[in-house]
């Protein structure tokens, strides 16, 4: 203001300006180189911002591409994989050459090939008698459906570990009926395994707050890698591993489903040291249809040698002129470590 009023009216200004005057001058000056250093400032910092902005969302949109090609090739190295699996299953049709790779059923079956004579009586005595119960539990409950899919469930005191969150069920062999899985997670924290699957069906997905987690591997008594139905490879472990890998050290109840691969299951467990001792309850289906009656009575045997008792059996007989192992084709039983 005062500047201009200097210029406006110049014969006012003597030569010797007032010291004072001349500190109003610098004042202004000051203050207007100020604020064009402010207005500037302010103009490249939003320009900086906006530059700023735009990178952040290229490097976003950078990274969201990269996910989708690391994904992509994922799946298709996975594909590839997969498809060089199942090609080894079906070049291997001969299943004496794939014994290593063959599923607990075809070894089963292999060996079925050597069986000319049919059970004696005496055998078959002997397999009822090992699957006749010899544990009354006191409270039993079927967990699943009424058919193939539930399982009779040993509810006496001290029987599963309290809370539910303390205790852990296995559950391998699982196909299209979660029933059991589904009843038992109620009570049980349960684990559900099986090889062919992908993932959970949409129907149990629901019961996610239910204390289901799903594993795709199945049992197998090496761990091994074998050909589903002489067409596609899958992955096992064995139950010593899915304790370890789960880090679990006992297991209140172990459900088999496995296509007679429970017949190798406790052929294992005959040898040495068991890790069934680490299980409180066993509910498992036994598949007759290959197995000879003497090995049953064998293998089933194990179990009363490891501490457990049988309190329920059911059996499936055999319909028209199909025999298997004593006029069954399945049996589903429940066994208990003795208190």
């Amino acid at each position: 203001m005062l500047l201009s009023f200097v210029k406006l009216f110049p014969f006012v200004v003597q030569a010797d300006v007032s010291p004072f005057l001349e500190e109003q001058l610098l004042q202004e000056q000051k203050q207007n180189l100020r604020k064009q250093i402010l207005n500037k400032f302010s103009h490249v910092r939003g320009q900086l911002r906006t530059q700023q902005q735009e990178e952040e969302a290229e490097i976003k949109r950078l990274e969201e591409q990269l996910a989708r090609l690391r994904a992509l090739n994922a799946t298709t190295a996975a594909q590839q994989a997969l498809n060089d699996r199942n090609d080894l299953c079906l070049k291997s049709a001969d299943l004496s050459s794939r014994w290593l790779i063959a599923s607990p059923t075809d070894r089963l079956k292999y060996d079925d090939q050597r069986r000319t004579v049919p059970p004696t009586p005496e055998e078959c005595h002997q397999l009822r008698e090992v699957l006749t119960p010899r544990y009354a539990c006191p409270q039993t409950e079927r967990m699943g459906n009424k058919g193939d899919g539930g399982y009779a469930v040993c509810l006496r005191s001290g029987a599963l570990r309290s809370p539910s969150t303390a205790c852990v069920s296995y559950s391998f062999g699982l196909g299209t009926d979660w029933s059991y899985d589904v009843d038992l997670s109620g009570m049980c924290y349960t684990h559900s395994f099986d090889p062919t699957l992908y993932k959970k069906p949409r129907d149990v997905q629901r019961f996610e707050g239910r204390q289901i987690d799903f594993h795709k591997w199945g049992l197998t008594s090496d761990g091994r890698t074998f050909c589903h139905r002489g067409a596609t490879q899958v992955w096992s472990k064995t139950l010593e591993g899915t304790m370890s890998a789960l880090n679990h050290t006992s297991v209140d109840i172990l459900k088999l489903s496995i296509d007679e691969g429970e017949w190798e299951f406790l052929e294992k467990q005959g040898m040495g040291s068991s890790v069934l001792h680490n299980v409180t309850q066993l509910v498992m289906k036994l598949h007759f249809h290959h197995i000879l009656a003497s090995v049953a009575v064998r293998r089933l045997s194990v179990l009363r040698s490891l501490g457990f008792s049988l309190f329920q059996t059911s059996f499936r007989p055999t319909q028209g002129t199909e025999k298997f192992p004593c006029g069954n084709i399945e049996a589903q039983v429940g066994y208990i470590r003795d208190s």
